[in-house]
């Protein structure tokens, strides 16, 4: 006997970094998982996924219809506008795939400012708070 994970129709994720059509039970595709890395992004600029809501309902629903709030002033506009650009409700209007992500960050000014150690440095210093 087998058991079933997932059930035909059914939404499956966690909704605060669902894309719009994931969370509208629409085709998904390559851009849908582009907005959730824009999601997870905006999580680790920010210190909050781009909807906050009361249930998960309210939460979907502003994946599907309102514009994430600006990442805010510590954040470099050109970070802060690939991140906004995952996060475009038309999937469209996304990066096509991670590798165009991946250049597009690979451009900004602050890329060559971040490395390897940078980054194993900052999670040995936060892994507890996180956790």
């Amino acid at each position: 006997m087998t058991d079933k994970l997932t059930v035909s129709g059914s939404i499956t994720g966690t909704p605060a970094y669902m894309s719009r059509e994931q969370a509208a039970g629409l085709h998904t595709d390559a851009r849908s998982d582009v907005y959730s890395l824009g999601a997870t992004a905006y999580f680790l600029l920010v210190g909050r996924p781009p909807f906050v809501r009361e249930t998960i309902m309210l939460t979907l629903t502003a994946h599907i219809t309102d514009a994430p709030p600006p990442l805010g002033a510590g954040v470099p506009e050109d970070v802060a506008s690939v991140v906004l650009r995952c996060l475009a409700k038309e999937p469209a209007d996304r990066f096509a795939d991670v590798q165009q992500l991946e250049a597009a960050l690979a451009a900004c000014g602050c890329a060559a400012e971040w490395g390897e150690c940078d980054a194993a440095a900052w999670w040995a210093a936060y892994r507890d708070a996180i956790a």
